[in-house]
């Protein structure tokens, strides 16, 4: 269910806004309403220590090494300046070295010389000329320049001109070569750029084992931010100040009580359709293994919209269950999940491995009903595992997919009549959606499932197209203009439950074939086929495996966030309740703020 909210306003004087928001904040149970982005400067300093800190940690991540206990006396800040010193260090001596590489690279046909001395002896107009070309070059050179050839490789000549006077550089073929340093001085450079860059790399291996810290700041520059946005946010009225907001109805009492304390104003009122409140969902514990899945995808219903959680749950296992549809993937995945779940603790792993469970678990009941076991072929496997001859047949398993599908939509429509029951209209209108969609179904499963269209469906029709039109709110032209389209939309949303058959099926024949090719070998060599061929067996079923865990992303969210969404009126246009609250880390970041201007 998702909980009551009540619209929050809290009023404070304006020299006790920063003592006020650490005590709201110490209550952690008022949504914060936001309003222009604060712009002061605490704010873009913490937002530039934000975005050093995310870097730091983005490229720490990949790294491994050893602690250095000379970081570990560092605070958090320390650490990301360190980091980031490092990082760009690091950065800078990768381009130094690649430009170094390259000088190298135009000075190594030249040898071992001397830029000062060319220097010093063109102050004496002896002028020395650094030159590369091919065979022909030295012949269209001027008649009277002289020349010695330093090396020739590759057909291609590097020769020095010596002169008694300037000679104009356009008429011969000049090397682009460094004359900043010479080749010693340049490898010693590289010595120098290559040490450093070490230094810089191993630094950072070692900052990697500080992670947990870097976290931690991570959290508290976070919530620096987040309390700098808030008193930047407040209106101020003269001496007033206040700050709106979002609180759970049973988090109510202990607000008043905090600002009966700290003498506070509270005005206390219902949402308003237009208000955009927070959602905070309440799924009993049973159900709540549902909650990585919402997470995984980022959404959330509207504060004015339903609570799926339960039904999406239940049926994202069945729809999991059949694409995947394979027992033996299934018991790997169960075992899989056992051990993650002895090794790993916490709420939120404790969720996870539960709902991979319940998955795993689901797979395994359809895998066992179809008789589908790594792709073997069942009449090889034992009894229990060959299946059952009904869920065999492809129209019965099309017939059990356009079933689950009418029963998914009818829930939506009678949920949405349990909800409106003061509303006759909206419920008839309802049923006759109900109606309708179980109409669909039977045309579906004649014209697919290879059922008789029974003669009572065309009543069903008949009684689902009159309760609709009672249901109609005529007055909104939009809604009429919508009706034919929805009614086949109907249809055609019962019929995109066949993806389930078309997928799972897909996924059997993936693995029956791998088998194939594993078996009857490759290259007719036994002993190499054997090796192979198990090679082929765990990429072949990897692979397949993988394309099941797509097929579900897909589908199985799919069937539930837009055709079921779409029957009961879901837009997942939420966004979650975010209360204002101190983390339990033992780093904060402090910001002062300047009380006298807060008016």
């Amino acid at each position: 269910m998702i909980v009551q909210m009540k619209k929050v306003s809290l009023i404070c004087l304006s020299s006790e806004k920063v003592s006020a928001l650490e005590e709201l904040r110490n209550l952690g149970a008022m949504h914060v309403e936001l309003g222009e982005k604060a712009s002061s400067p605490d704010y873009a300093v913490s937002e530039q220590e934000l975005i050093r800190t995310k870097k730091a940690i983005n490229i720490l991540t990949a790294k491994k090494g050893r602690p250095d206990p000379a970081l570990a006396s560092l605070t958090g800040t320390e650490l990301v300046k360190k980091a980031t010193d490092c990082i760009e260090n690091e950065l800078a001596m990768e381009k130094k070295i690649d430009g170094l590489l390259k000088d190298r690279e135009k000075i190594l046909p030249w040898g071992e010389f001397s830029t000062d001395l060319i220097a010093e002896l063109k102050e004496n107009n002896i002028f020395v000329y650094l030159c590369a070309g091919n065979k022909n070059t030295l012949h269209l050179l001027p008649s009277d320049v002289s020349y010695t050839i330093v090396l020739q490789e590759k057909g291609k000549f590097y020769f020095a001109i010596v002169s008694g006077h300037e000679l104009d550089t356009s008429a011969i073929p000049i090397a682009n070569v460094p004359m900043e340093r010479s080749l010693r001085e340049t490898d010693d450079a590289l010595d120098e750029a290559r040490t450093a860059l070490q230094y810089d790399k191993d630094a950072l291996k070692s900052l990697s084992c500080e992670m947990e810290k870097l976290n931690n700041h991570l959290l508290s520059v976070q919530e620096t931010i987040e309390f700098i946005s808030n008193h930047d946010g407040m209106r101020s009225a003269g001496e007033i100040s206040y700050i709106n907001g979002f609180v759970p109805v049973d988090h109510v009492e202990n607000l008043r009580a905090g600002a009966k304390k700290h003498g506070w104003g509270l005005l206390l009122s219902d949402p308003s359709i237009d208000d955009k409140v927070p959602t905070l969902l309440k799924v009993p514990k049973i159900f709540q293994m549902s909650k990585p899945i919402f997470d995984f995808i980022g959404i959330s219903p509207s504060y004015h919209e339903i609570d799926i959680s339960i039904c999406f749950l239940i049926f994202f296992s069945i729809f999991f269950g059949i694409l995947v549809g394979d027992a033996g993937y299934a018991m790997l995945m169960i075992i899989a999940t056992l051990t993650a779940k002895f090794f790993l603790k916490g709420e939120k792993a404790k969720q996870a491995t539960n709902l991979f469970l319940v998955l795993g678990s689901s797979c395994l009941i359809w895998g066992m009903l179809i008789g589908s076991f790594f792709g073997i072929e069942a009449h090889t496997l034992p009894r229990f595992l060959r299946g059952f001859e009904w869920f065999k047949n492809e129209e019965n398993v099309r017939y059990v997919c356009f079933f689950i599908a009418a029963i998914h939509l009818s829930i939506a429509h009678l949920w949405i009549a349990c909800i409106r029951l003061k509303k006759i209209t909206t419920v008839l209108g309802q049923l006759g959606w109900v109606s309708f969609i179980w109409a669909n179904f039977f045309l579906a499963s004649s014209l697919v499932a290879g059922r008789e269209f029974p003669h009572f469906a065309l009543y069903l029709y008949a009684a689902g197209f009159v309760l609709i039109l009672i249901g109609l709110h005529w007055h909104d032209i939009g809604e009429v203009c919508e009706f034919p389209f929805a009614l086949v939309g109907s249809f055609t949303d019962l019929l995109s439950y066949i993806r389930l058959f078309a997928v799972g099926l897909a996924g059997l024949y993936v693995g029956e074939n791998f088998n194939k090719i594993a078996h009857d070998g490759l290259l007719g060599v036994p002993s190499v086929d054997i090796v192979l061929g198990v090679f082929i067996i765990f990429i072949g079923h990897g692979i397949n495996i993988l394309l099941g865990a797509l097929a579900v992303l897909v589908h199985g969210i799919r069937l539930n966030t837009l055709e079921f969404s779409g029957h009961i009126g879901l837009r997942w246009s939420g966004f979650l309740y975010k209360p204002f609250k101190k983390n339990n880390i033992g780093e904060v970041v402090h910001v002062e703020h300047d009380t006298a201007n807060d008016d």
